[in-house]
C-alpha cells in the first residue's frame, strides 16, 4: 500500500512541476552605443546562458537565429548561372584553339584561321574567366597563319593588336618563323597610337578591371576613374571589359559601349535588420516588426535590453520582458558593475522576479499606480489542488491496514498512524 501511495504522490508532484512547458524566449539583440557586433554577440550569449541556467525558459540558440535571420540573395543564383555559362564557353573555346593549333602545325592555315576567328569572337561570352594566355595565343596564331598565306598586312594587324594588349609581348622563336619575329620587332619600334581614355564614376572602390584577361590600371582624380584602353581598335570593339569586386555581381560592358557610371550590385546574403527593435520600451507600443520574430521563432517571451559603459568602466545594463502575443511588458530591471558578467547575473536575477507566467491576466489591467505593466495571480501550492487530494484519496482507498489519514486541504498538512484490525 505504501508503495502505491508513494507512486501516486510522485506522479502528482511531477504533474505540478511539469504541467507548464518551459517558455521559449528570444534573446536576439540589444541596444548599445559602445559594443561592436562581436562584443554584442558575446554579451547576448552570456544572457542566453544565464537564462538557460534557470531551467524556466528555453532560449533560442544562436545558430538557429542566424540561419533564419540570414536572407538568401536571389541575385546570387543569377551570378552563379552567369559564371557557369562563362565556364562552359571557355571550355568550348579551349577546344577550338586546340583544333586550330593542330591545323596550324599541319599547315592547314585557312582552317586554322577559321577556327581561331570563331574562338576570338566567342571570347566575350567567357570574359569573366579569361587569362592573358588565351587571347594572346589566338592573336599570335592568326598573325602567323596570315603570314604563311602571304598576307603580311593582316599579320601586322593582329601583331599590333597584341601589342595594344601587352606591350611586353614576345614571339617564341621555337613556334614562329624568324621573318615574322622581325616584323613583330619592327612594329614594336614604331611610334604607336595612344590608347583611348575611358572616364567614369563608380558606386564602389577597390575593384579589379580586366580586358581580355589583362588587368588594367585605374587612376582616380576628383571622384572620376580613368582607364586607358584600345577602344577604337577594329578587332576589339565587341570584346568585353569586366569590373569585379568580392561580394558583388560582376559588371560587364562591351568596349564599344562603355558607361559613364558603374553601379555594383551586392550578391551577398542579407541579415534581417534587428537594430533599434530590441531596446527596453519605456512608453508606447512595441514595434510591429517584432511580430515576424515572434512567429518565425515561436516565441512566448522576448528579451529587450540595453548595455552602456561610462568613463569609469562601469557597465549599466537594462532588461525587460515582452510577452507575446499580448505585447505586455514587464517593469524594466537594471544592474551595474565593472564586470559585465556579474552585471548580467544581477540583471537576470532581478528579471526573474518579473517573469510572466500563464496566469497573467488576459484582459488589460486597470491603472493602479504600479510601475509594472503585469499582475501575476498567486498560484495554489500543489497540495491544495483538487487533483492532489483525488490521487491521495485513491491511495487511501486501496491501502487497508496502516492507511494514512490526511486532514482536509485547508488544514496544515499532517498525518497519523492507526492500528489495523
Amino acid at each position: 500500500m505504501f508503495r502505491s501511495l508513494l507512486i501516486g504522490l510522485i506522479f502528482a508532484f511531477q504533474i505540478a512541476t511539469y504541467a507548464e512547458a518551459p517558455k521559449r524566449v528570444g534573446i536576439i539583440d540589444i541596444e548599445s552605443t559602445v559594443l561592436d557586433p562581436n562584443d554584442k554577440e558575446s554579451l547576448l550569449s552570456l544572457v542566453r546562458e544565464r537564462i538557460a541556467a534557470t531551467k524556466l525558459m528555453t532560449a533560442v540558440k544562436a545558430d538557429e537565429l542566424e540561419s533564419k535571420l540570414l536572407q538568401k540573395n536571389p541575385l546570387q543564383k543569377d551570378s552563379e548561372k552567369l559564371m557557369s555559362d562563362h565556364e562552359n564557353k571557355k571550355a568550348e573555346i579551349e577546344k577550338q584553339v586546340a583544333d586550330a593549333r593542330n591545323d596550324y602545325l599541319s599547315s592547314r592555315f585557312d582552317e586554322a584561321i577559321a577556327a581561331l576567328q570563331t574562338a576570338f569572337s566567342g571570347l566575350p561570352e567567357a570574359s569573366l574567366l579569361l587569362t592573358p594566355d588565351m587571347p594572346s595565343d589566338i592573336l599570335k596564331m592568326l598573325a602567323a597563319s596570315y603570314f604563311f598565306l602571304g598576307d603580311e598586312a593582316k599579320a601586322k594587324t593582329y601583331l599590333s593588336a597584341l601589342l595594344d594588349l601587352d606591350s611586353d609581348a614576345l614571339l617564341d622563336a621555337e613556334k614562329y618563323p624568324p621573318p615574322l619575329i622581325e616584323i613583330f620587332n619592327s612594329i614594336k619600334k614604331e611610334a604607336r597610337e595612344p590608347l583611348d581614355t575611358w572616364t567614369f564614376e563608380s558606386s564602389q572602390k577597390e575593384f579589379k578591371v580586366s580586358f581580355l584577361g589583362f588587368v588594367q590600371p585605374v587612376t582616380e582624380e576628383a571622384a572620376k576613374l580613368t582607364l586607358h584602353l584600345p577602344i577604337k581598335h577594329s578587332l576589339f570593339g565587341a570584346q568585353n571589359i569586366v569590373l569585379s569586386k568580392e561580394g558583388f555581381a560582376p559588371v560587364i560592358a562591351p568596349l564599344s559601349h562603355l558607361p559613364k557610371e558603374v553601379r555594383f550590385v551586392s550578391i551577398e546574403d542579407r541579415r534581417r535588420p534587428t537594430r533599434g527593435l530590441f531596446g527596453p520600451i519605456v512608453s508606447g507600443t512595441p514595434s510591429a516588426e517584432l511580430k515576424w520574430f515572434t512567429n518565425t521563432f515561436q516565441l512566448s517571451i522576448i528579451f529587450l535590453g540595453s548595455a552602456e559603459k561610462n568613463a569609469d568602466g562601469i557597465w549599466f545594463l537594462k532588461g525587460q520582458w515582452l510577452e507575446t502575443p499580448t505585447s505586455r511588458t514587464s517593469a524594466i530591471s537594471e544592474s551595474s558593475h565593472e564586470n559585465i558578467s556579474i552585471a548580467v547575473d544581477h540583471l537576470i536575477d532581478q528579471m526573474m522576479l518579473t517573469l510572466p507566467t500563464d496566469k497573467i491576466q488576459a484582459e488589460p489591467i486597470a491603472e493602479t499606480g504600479s510601475t509594472s505593466s503585469m499582475e501575476i495571480v498567486e498560484k495554489k501550492p500543489f497540495y491544495k489542488t483538487w487533483w492532489f487530494w483525488t490521487l491521495a484519496g485513491v491511495g487511501v482507498a486501496g491501502a487497508g491496514a496502516g492507511a494514512y489519514l490526511f486532514l482536509k486541504p485547508e488544514s496544515t498538512l499532517q498525518f497519523q498512524m492507526t492500528k489495523g484490525n
